[in-house]
């Protein structure tokens, strides 16, 4: 148990900082930017526990919300009522949800992340709709099909370095 809570200090902060910095490395596609954001989320679904991706989630919306730029457009309300919403709504309770799954059932972690992928793409897509009031099939070719090819490649990523930090999980608490 002290391991577990040792490395909840250890890591919410440091996935809240990740998030941060990762809303900054983007490709500017209007109105969806491509960011790493949603490959931090990816390796948190994987690594954290379900009650470690609410802290970090919760965290970095609060975050946001108080002005911090912890969002792609940076921070304050704006973020989470704009086009993009969606995907800021859903990024964190997805990464829960597979965690959660990953917990209790034993799935290969490709089938996992096409389960958050479809969640981030569901949401992201039917807000968009509604936000720029276009249909859904168009905010489906605006807001998923650009994006596919770079989510598997973050998907892939995001197992590797999941992987290998349970690999080192004794290693951080010899640190910490």
């Amino acid at each position: 148990m002290k391991n577990n809570l040792q490395l909840s200090y250890l890591t919410v902060p440091l996935f809240v900082s990740l998030l941060i910095v990762s809303a900054y490395i983007r490709i500017p596609l209007p109105p969806v930017p491509i960011t790493l954001q949603t490959m931090i989320f990816m390796i948190m679904a994987l690594t954290l526990s379900p009650n470690d991706n609410l802290k970090v989630y919760l965290l970095w919306l609060f975050l946001g919300l108080i002005g911090i730029p912890a969002f792609t457009s940076g921070g304050g309300i704006a973020p989470l009522m704009g086009p993009t919403a969606g995907y800021i709504w859903i990024m964190g309770p997805g990464a829960m949800i597979v965690s959660a799954i990953r917990n209790r059932v034993n799935i290969n972690g490709y089938i996992l992340l096409f389960l958050y992928n479809f969640l981030v793409y569901l949401s992201g897509s039917l807000y968009l709709s509604y936000a720029l009031s276009i249909s859904l099939d168009k905010a489906i070719m605006i807001s998923c099909v650009p994006f596919l090819a770079g989510d598997a490649l973050k998907a892939i990523i995001a197992l590797k370095v999941s992987k290998r930090l349970h690999e080192e999980k004794e290693t951080i608490f010899m640190i910490a």
